[in-house]
């Protein structure tokens, strides 16, 4: 929730509403995905929806140096 990740461009914006289980302005951050074992998790907090993930994939591909095609795309 570091205002100063507004900023950079690996940095998704992800906005506190009904059902996303955040109470504040947060960030994705791209170029630091980390792996969490299934135990340590306590449930959802919240939801995210489709835009949001494809964003976060879109700024993870651009991070890894991958190019990315969606699955529907005809490219």
């Amino acid at each position: 929730s570091d205002p100063r990740l507004e900023a950079h461009p690996l940095a998704v914006p992800l906005s506190p509403r009904p059902g996303s289980g955040l109470e504040r302005s947060s960030f994705a951050m791209a170029w630091l995905p980390t792996t969490v074992l299934h135990q340590q998790l306590q449930g959802p907090i919240g939801r995210s929806d489709a835009e949001v993930v494809r964003q976060v994939l879109q700024a993870m591909a651009l991070a890894l140096d991958l190019s990315m095609q969606e699955a529907w795309s005809e490219d």
